[in-house]
C-alpha cells in the first residue's frame, strides 16, 4: 500500500483492530443519537432502554468483531493480507447495513439493504485503497477518544439514575406522622373470570383467595381500557382515556399530576418496577414521579436488542416479523426481588408500583405448572398455568412484606390492567375490542384496621377511581385529582348500592398494524357499562348492546332490538356528558336496522332501561 502511490504506509495490525473499532463505535452512536433525537426532540414513541446510549455502539462492536478478527488474524499471519482496505469493507458494511435497517428496515427487505450497504462499502473502501493516510490518521486520533466516549456514557447513565434518586430522597419534606406505606400491584393482562378467587373452576389463585380474605375484593372492576398505557395512566392519573394523550405512539404528557407525584410532595419515597418494557419503561411517561424506577434489565439479550444489528439477528433467530428493543419478558420474580432489595434500604412511608406482566403474551409457564393444567386447550391452559405461577410469586412477596414487619402497615391495592380474549367474538389478544373479558378485571384492597377483611362488594365500580380511592385511605390531601373514593361502597354512612362511583366508562382508539377483523380496525370505540347493560359504540357508529346479567358471553346484540332505541339514545347522550363523544353524538338509529324485532327483551326488576341507563351518568353508581 502506497501513500500518493510513492511511499509504503507502516501499517500495523492494531491499525486494522483500530478501524474496526472506529467503523463499529461511530455506527453504534450515529444510531443513538438519532434515537434521542426522535424520542426526546421529535417526542416519538421509539420503545428505547435508557442504556441505548452505549449499548447500540457496544452492541455493534460485538457483532463486527468475528469479521474484524479474521482479517486482522490474515494480516497477522500474511503481511500482504494486511489492507486496510479489506478492514473497512467489513467495517463499512456493517455499520452500513446497521443503519440503513434501521432507517429503512420498515419499507425495504433486509437482503436489499444488505446489498445496498455492501455497495456503500465498496465505494468506501475504494476511497480508502487510493489515500489511506486520510483515514489511518483519523482512526489513530479518534478511536480512544471515541472509546472513552462509550465507556463515560455507561458510567454516566447509571451514576446519573444514582444521583438524581438520592437527591430526590434527600430533598423529600416531611411525612405525615403514622403515614402507610402503598403498595400498588398491576397484574398485566389478568382477566378477573379466571381467577379461583372470582370462581374460575381450576386453582388458578388459591394464595390470592387466602390474602384476599383480608380484605375488599370487587366483584365488576372495570377497566378503562382493553390494553396497557391507557388503562396505566388512567389509574394513575383519574382520568378517563380520551382525556389525555396515552396512546399507541404517545407517552402520558407531562403537566397531568400522577399518583406518584402527589405521593412524593406528601414526603413519600416513590419507587416503581415495571415487568411490562413495552408500555410500562421510562418512556410511556409513567415513570414521572418515581425516584426509583426499574425497567430495562441488564441482559445479555437486552444489550445485543439495543441495535438495529442486534434485532435483526433475533428476528432471524426467533422468527419476529417486527422490530423490539425490549426483551418484554421480565418475570416476575425479576420484579419482586430487586423490589425487596429497594425496600430494605428506602426510607417510610414509600408509595411502590409493581408491574407483574407473566401473563401476557408469549405464555410461557415452566412444563411442571402446565402439566396441572393441561386440559386440551394450549392457550388458555398456558394461561391458567401462568396465574398459578404468578399467584405462588405474590404469595412470596407478601410473605416477605410480612416477615419484615411492613404489611401490618402497608395499603396494598392490587388489579389488573386489562383481559384477554380467547375466541370469543372470533377475537385473540387484547386491545382490539371492548367485550367484558377485556375490561372485567380483579380488584382487592386491604389495609389493616382502615379496610374491613372479608368483603365483597357487588355493584360496578371503575379504576378510574382506583387513584383517588388510595389518597383517600392513606390520608394524603387529594385536592382536584379527578375521581371518587371506593370507601363508601364497602359500608359506612352510604349502602353499596347508592355510594357514588364513576361511571363504568371505557374507550380505545383505532389501532395500529390491526387485523381487518378487529373491531377497533374500524376506528375509535366507546363503551359504557350501566347496570347489567353493557354499550359498545364502534367507530364507525354501529352499536352493540349486551345484558351481562342473562348474556355472560355478550352473544346478543340487543341493539337490534326496536326495544333498545331509547336505551341508545340515553346511552349515547351519557357518552356526550363524559365528554367522550360531541354534543351532536352520532345519528340517531344507528344501532337498531329497520326490522328490528319488537317486544321486551329486558329483564323486570331493574326499573325502566333508560332508568339503569340515566343511573350511568356522571356522578352516578354504575
Amino acid at each position: 500500500m502506497n501513500v500518493d502511490g510513492r511511499r509504503p504506509v507502516p501499517l500495523r495490525v492494531s491499525d486494522l483492530l483500530a478501524t474496526a473499532v472506529w467503523f463499529a463505535v461511530a455506527a453504534g452512536l450515529v444510531e443513538a443519537g438519532i434515537t434521542l433525537a426522535r424520542q426526546f426532540v421529535l417526542r416519538e414513541f421509539v420503545w428505547t432502554p435508557w442504556l441505548v446510549v452505549w449499548a447500540a455502539p457496544a452492541a455493534y462492536l460485538a457483532l463486527s468483531a468475528g469479521p474484524a478478527a479474521l482479517v486482522a488474524c490474515l494480516g497477522g499471519a500474511f503481511p500482504a493480507c494486511r489492507r486496510l482496505d479489506w478492514m473497512v469493507l467489513v467495517g463499512a458494511a456493517t455499520g452500513c447495513w446497521g443503519l440503513l435497517l434501521f432507517l429503512l428496515g420498515r419499507w425495504l427487505h433486509p437482503a436489499a439493504l444488505a446489498l445496498l450497504a455492501l455497495g456503500i462499502a465498496l465505494q468506501v473502501a475504494r476511497a480508502v485503497r487510493r489515500r489511506p493516510p486520510a483515514l489511518l490518521l483519523l482512526v489513530r486520533r479518534t478511536t480512544l477518544p471515541l472509546v472513552l466516549v462509550l465507556a463515560l456514557a455507561a458510567a454516566a447513565t447509571a451514576a446519573v439514575r444514582a444521583l438524581r434518586e438520592r437527591i430526590l430522597l434527600a430533598t423529600l419534606p416531611p411525612a405525615r406522622p403514622g403515614a402507610p406505606n402503598v403498595l400498588l400491584i398491576i397484574l398485566d393482562t389478568v382477566r378477573a373470570d379466571r381467577l379461583s378467587l372470582y370462581g374460575h373452576e381450576r386453582p388458578t389463585t388459591p394464595a390470592l383467595e387466602r390474602w384476599a380474605d383480608r380484605g375488599v375484593v370487587f366483584e365488576q372492576a372495570w377497566s378503562t381500557a382493553p390494553w396497557t398505557l391507557p388503562s396505566h395512566a388512567s389509574i394513575f392519573t383519574g382520568r378517563y382515556p380520551h382525556e389525555l394523550a396515552a396512546d399507541w405512539l404517545e407517552p402520558l404528557e407531562a403537566g397531568v399530576p400522577t399518583l406518584a407525584e402527589i405521593f412524593r410532595a406528601h414526603g413519600y419515597a416513590t419507587a416503581g418496577f415495571a415487568g411490562n418494557l413495552l408500555y410500562t419503561g421510562y418512556e410511556s411517561g409513567l415513570a414521572r414521579g418515581f425516584a426509583h424506577y426499574e425497567d430495562f434489565p441488564l441482559t445479555f439479550t437486552q444489550f445485543r436488542l439495543s441495535s438495529e444489528l442486534g434485532q435483526q439477528y433475533e428476528r432471524w433467530s426467533t422468527g419476529w416479523r417486527r422490530a423490539k428493543r425490549a426483551t418484554a419478558e421480565r418475570r416476575a420474580a425479576d420484579v419482586t426481588g430487586p423490589f425487596l432489595r429497594w425496600v430494605d434500604r428506602a426510607p417510610r412511608p414509600f408509595f411502590v408500583f409493581l408491574n407483574y406482566f407473566d401473563a401476557h403474551k408469549p405464555y410461557r409457564p415452566s412444563p411442571e405448572t402446565l402439566r396441572r393444567f393441561d386440559a386440551g386447550s394450549p392457550q388458555e391452559d398456558k394461561y391458567d398455568a401462568l396465574l398459578a405461577e404468578l399467584d405462588r410469586e405474590l404469595d412470596r412477596l407478601l410473605r416477605e412484606l410480612e416477615h419484615r414487619g411492613l404489611l401490618r402497615h402497608t395499603l396494598v391495592v392490587l388489579t389488573s390492567d386489562h383481559g384477554e380474549l380467547f375466541g370469543e367474538h372470533g377475537l385473540s389478544g387484547h386491545g382490539n375490542a371492548l367485550y367484558a373479558p377485556l375490561l372485567h378485571v380483579p380488584l382487592v384492597i386491604w389495609y389493616e384496621g382502615r379496610v374491613p377483611a372479608g368483603v365483597r362488594v357487588a355493584g360496578g365500580v371503575s379504576l378510574r377511581d382506583l387513584g383517588r380511592t388510595i389518597l383517600d385511605l392513606a390520608g394524603v390531601e387529594a385536592g382536584r385529582f379527578p375521581g371518587r373514593s371506593l370507601a363508601p361502597t364497602w359500608g359506612g354512612d352510604r349502602s353499596p348500592a347508592v355510594a357514588p362511583t364513576s361511571p363504568r366508562f371505557a374507550a380505545v382508539s383505532r389501532g395500529i398494524r390491526t387485523e381487518p377483523h378487529e373491531p377497533v380496525t374500524r376506528g375509535d370505540m366507546r363503551s359504557l357499562a350501566a347496570g347489567r347493560l353493557h354499550y359498545i359504540l364502534n367507530g364507525d357508529g354501529t352499536e352493540e348492546l349486551y345484558d351481562l346479567v342473562t348474556d355472560p358471553a355478550e352473544a346478543r346484540n340487543l341493539a337490534e332490538t326496536r326495544d333498545a332505541i331509547p336505551v341508545l339514545a340515553c346511552l349515547r347522550r351519557r357518552l356526550v356528558d363524559l365528554g367522550a363523544l360531541p354534543k351532536r353524538g352520532i345519528p340517531a338509529g344507528r344501532g337498531g336496522p329497520a326490522g328490528a324485532a319488537a317486544g321486551s327483551v329486558f329483564p323486570p326488576g331493574q326499573g325502566e332501561p333508560t332508568e339503569v341507563c340515566d343511573r350511568a351518568g356522571p356522578g352516578g353508581a354504575s
